[in-house]
């Protein structure tokens, strides 16, 4: 065989090879704020970044318990039912019901609504995605100052577009 065609050969093999044994996957290193060195191997393009939500957030009520039925995933546009349950009680008015994102009010979806049955739906407003949403629902107090109204805070949700 001739000198070239070898010396082609073994280089297209060593191409090949060297090709077969690349990453399949990307992998990146970032600095977090305290100067902490972190790897993120990155599987696909497509995975969501993960989001910090604050979830310390906790109800003052606790006569009821507030539930959505229809899911944990939403999308723009969508609904969301909402359920305040007790075994007694029906719990007639909300003095305000309102979708927040972490601690920030998003959606003022209204005051002094009633609740059918113990259920409203509501229309998911066009927001920016996350998974760190949650709908607050305040029931007037024994006084009229806000100061002892009962706040019913959801689990959180998520908001796709």
């Amino acid at each position: 065989m001739n000198l070239r065609i070898r010396i082609f050969l073994l280089f297209f093999l060593l191409l090949i090879t060297a090709c077969s044994k690349g990453n399949t996957q990307d992998s990146y290193t970032f600095i977090d704020k305290e100067g902490t060195e972190l790897t993120d191997d990155l599987i696909d393009d497509n995975s969501q970044d993960s989001e910090d939500c604050n979830k310390e957030d906790i109800s003052t009520g606790d006569i009821y318990e507030i539930t959505i039925v229809n899911g944990s995933a939403f999308i723009v546009g969508g609904s969301i039912l909402i359920r305040m349950n007790h075994d007694i009680y029906s719990f007639g008015q909300a003095k305000n019901v309102s979708l927040y994102r972490n601690d920030d009010k998003i959606e003022d979806y209204g005051n002094w609504l009633n609740f059918p049955s113990n259920e409203r739906s509501f229309i998911i407003p066009d927001v920016y995605p996350s998974i760190c949403y949650n709908i607050r629902v305040t029931k007037e107090g024994s006084s009229v100052s806000d100061s002892d109204d009962p706040v019913y805070i959801s689990e959180l949700f998520e908001i796709a577009d």
